[in-house]
């Protein structure tokens, strides 16, 4: 048997047979040591033929790529890169979430204004309302001292100034307004004839209200030449009225006052009707503030409402 000289050939077989041996091993151990391996069996190659003063092959080329990458190395970069393709979706998920809390936190910051710019004009709001309310006890306190009675008799006393050439007749029948042609020709008429009182005393007249569903006669209010017409009028029309009627109808004449004065005159009716029970002379006046007007043995005496 003769000895032979390993030759080039022979080395690299065996080189690539001891790294394709620490391949598999180190695989099974790792995945980490088959990158190793990977590494290890370049250099191992790469010394071989550095060795021998070759440069490698397209075939030992391949061989090496083919080596450095087994299936189950692959898989592992493919669950890699899914895991990669997962983090990416969760880091873009995450930046949205920044976002959103930005965006939720300016908003926040934007009702946390509104509700203390909403407290300032509250606390203003208190402020005003207490000032009002002082000023309200004020003007309270002023009323207090004010005499309203006092106030309301002289408003009753200036409309019933604006009164003082006004007459009131009642139970006129308004179709003698339709055949006289108005209401001042009838009041002319009617006193003209019950009174022998002349026509051109009389300036206007008109009805009182609107027409009454139970056809009852309006009264007629007639507004005389002076002050003085319409005193003599009243004046004498208890006297020549007295057993008359005027168209089957009794018909009396009162002065014009305001509702006021009125309500007070009808609280003073019974008093005046006692009066009369006990034989004197009582009469409610019309040219003065509501009273009664009565006679006993010591003379003339007022009897005003706030006696009663």
């Amino acid at each position: 048997m003769s000895f032979r000289m390993p030759s080039r050939l022979d080395r690299i077989v065996q080189s690539r047979s001891e790294t394709w041996t620490d391949l598999h091993e180190n695989h099974r151990d790792n995945a980490t040591g088959s990158s190793f391996v990977y590494h290890s069996a370049l250099d191992v190659t790469g010394q071989s033929e550095a060795r021998t003063g070759t440069t490698p092959t397209a075939a030992s080329q391949s061989d090496v790529t083919m080596t450095a990458a087994p299936p189950n190395v692959l898989e592992e970069i493919a669950q890699q890169l899914k895991k990669l393709d997962k983090l990416e979706t969760i880091e873009l998920s995450l930046a949205s979430l920044c976002t959103d809390m930005t965006i939720i936190k300016q908003k926040v910051e934007s009702l946390e204004t509104g509700q203390r710019d909403l407290e300032t004009a509250t606390m203003n709001n208190q402020e005003d309302i207490g000032e009002l309310q002082r000023e309200a006890r004020t003007m309270g306190s002023h009323l207090d001292n004010f005499d309203l009675y006092a106030l309301q008799c002289k408003v009753e006393l200036l409309e019933n100034q604006c009164r003082k050439q006004n007459i009131i007749i009642l139970n006129v029948p308004e179709r003698l307004d339709r055949e006289n042609a108005s209401c001042k020709a009838s009041a002319g008429h009617l006193l003209a004839e019950l009174m022998n009182v002349d026509g051109t005393t009389l300036v206007a007249a008109h009805r009182i209200g609107q027409p009454r569903a139970d056809g009852r006669d309006r009264p007629l209010l007639v507004l005389c030449r002076s002050t003085e017409d319409r005193n003599n009028i009243l004046q004498s029309a208890p006297r020549k009225l007295k057993g008359k009627t005027y168209h089957d109808k009794k018909i009396i004449i009162t002065d014009d006052v305001c509702e006021e004065t009125r309500v007070k005159r009808k609280r003073l009716v019974p008093q005046m009707m006692k009066l009369r029970q006990e034989h004197k002379v009582a009469f409610i006046p019309f040219d003065r503030p509501p009273c009664i007007r009565y006679r006993d043995g010591q003379g003339w005496k007022t009897l005003l409402e706030k006696d009663l």
